[in-house]
């Protein structure tokens, strides 16, 4: 399937996350498949795949726009 979608496009690096890529086998399984057919296949190291990773990256924009110089600390994050 991900070679049916990328095929109109020039994009050849696929990302996955997600809760479902916690899963081991499924995941190793994808990501084999997928090098194989010669795209680069991103994973995450360092953060967790599911909603840990999603709550790291609110809190890095939070923390950014409050350090940011001239801007206001009232607007939203998301």
């Amino acid at each position: 399937m991900a070679e049916r979608l990328l095929a109109p496009t020039t994009v050849r690096t696929v990302a996955l996350s997600g809760g479902v890529m916690q899963n081991r086998v499924l995941f190793e399984q994808l990501a084999s498949r997928l090098v194989a057919r010669g795209l680069k296949v991103l994973a995450h190291r360092q953060v967790p795949t599911n909603d840990g990773g999603i709550a790291l990256g609110q809190a890095a924009i939070a923390a950014a726009r409050a350090l940011a110089p001239g801007q206001a600390r009232s607007q939203p994050c998301a």
